[in-house]
């Protein structure tokens, strides 16, 4: 698992590592826009990772309890999920814990699986603060790793202060970065079967405590197709929403910031989801394992470069438009085991970059493979070995009765 996160998390920075600029096709089509409430917007395409709208991407806002995705990225990368986390004190602070709470208290045990069930459905605040003193060894120490993170991803218009998105200065983000973020998560099984769960037990063994999660997200039972992500409220950021749906294998992350109220965030989400689902649609530029780039190297060796994944690319619907790919290698070092990423495939639209994706070798170049013993050699070594274990038996023997005649003789 600590293996299978470590390459979760390698992915969404090789996917993150160029910002995906696709310009809106909507004018040359003549599609109609999406009418929206929210300050500050972003519809992505999550496979392809192309931007079908925006508004005011890059504005810094204040973000509130949708934070907690990166909160739960970090504890999946560095944590154990079934570790058992014992709630320390600082879970009773009042004055940086409140607001939506599931009433931890200091040496309550859960594992870290179950407290991130509680941070991303129910939103609590000191189940966010009780990762991050596991995580980090404290909510500043977890912060510096979160604020990391965000640098890997590209998020550049995003700073952390805090893990549960509670007001405080210097704490926002955008709607590009929120975007970004949700779609790392989104990548993780994990990550995305917490989102998309409605509702899960709580065990406490203190009655009286709450022992059931719901889901904030009203979108699960409201959008048709809605798996994930996570919402968020504060007076200061006013209705944050990051909403994922999945129609016919293609999913979409729309994003609102400083929406004035619950029931227009709503409508926001569905608009935008409605939009991206009727206005565009996905096409397979190359699948996985596909040679995109042979590159000739030392000594006639050939390395062949593919994608790890399928590779998808978003279009208007009617549009004209093909996209071109640009597959170039990287480091060409040897030695080259299969499954590294030695290159990358640049893909445009209108002669303008709105992807990058990693390619990797398909085969090793260049590693000596350990020399097969034939049976006549592997009896060879078979008999050396039984020859030097019965010679050190011997050996041991004789020493032990040259011992036993020195003591004899001592004793006389």
């Amino acid at each position: 698992m600590k293996k299978f996160l470590v390459l979760f998390l390698s992915l969404c920075v090789m996917l993150a590592g160029q910002p995906v600029l696709a310009e809106s096709q909507t004018a040359r089509s003549g599609k109609t826009e999406p009418a929206i409430n929210a300050e500050a917007a972003m519809l992505m395409d999550a496979a392809s990772g192309q931007i079908l709208y925006q508004r005011n991407p890059d504005e810094r806002l204040p973000i509130a309890s949708i934070t907690k995705m990166m909160t739960a990225i970090v504890a999946l990368e560095k944590g154990n999920l079934e570790a058992k986390v014992t709630i320390g004190p600082d879970v009773m602070d009042r004055n940086k814990v409140y607001g939506t709470l599931v009433y931890l208290e200091p040496g309550e045990q859960f594992t870290l699986h179950d407290l991130l069930y509680a941070m991303l459905l129910n939103s609590a605040n000191d189940a966010a603060v009780a990762v991050a003193d596991y995580i980090g060894g404290s909510v500043d120490g977890f912060v510096q790793l979160m604020n990391q993170e965000a640098q890997k991803l590209g998020a550049y218009d995003t700073h952390f202060v805090n893990p549960d998105g509670l007001t405080e200065p210097g704490h926002y983000s955008s709607a590009r970065d929120m975007a970004l973020i949700a779609r790392c998560g989104l990548e993780n099984p994990v990550f995305s079967q917490i989102v998309g769960t409605k509702a899960k037990d709580f065990p406490r063994a203190k009655a009286g405590l709450p022992n059931k999660l719901d889901n904030i997200n009203r979108m699960l039972w409201l959008y048709d197709g809605a798996d994930g992500v996570k919402t968020g409220y504060t007076e200061a950021a006013e209705h944050t929403f990051v909403i994922s749906a999945t129609r016919d294998g293609r999913r979409l992350i729309a994003v609102g910031l400083k929406d004035p109220f619950p029931r227009t965030a709503d409508k926001d989400a569905a608009a935008l989801l409605d939009y991206g689902f009727s206005q565009y649609h996905d096409v397979l530029l190359a699948a996985k394992g596909q040679a995109l780039n042979s590159v000739q190297l030392s000594a006639g060796q050939v390395l062949k470069l593919v994608p790890d994944t399928d590779v998808y690319g978003t279009l208007a619907n009617g549009a004209q438009d093909s996209f071109q790919l640009k597959p170039k290698p990287g480091n060409l070092s040897l030695p080259i085991k299969a499954g590294e990423a030695r290159g990358q495939l640049e893909i445009y639209l209108q002669g303008k970059l709105v992807q990058t994706v990693p390619l990797v070798a398909e085969e090793s170049v260049g590693v000596p493979e350990p020399v097969p013993l034939s049976p006549k050699s592997g009896l060879i070594w078979y008999l050396l070995t039984t020859v030097a274990l019965v010679t050190l038996v011997m050996v041991q023997r004789r020493l032990a009765r040259r011992s036993r005649r020195v003591v004899y003789r001592s004793g006389n």
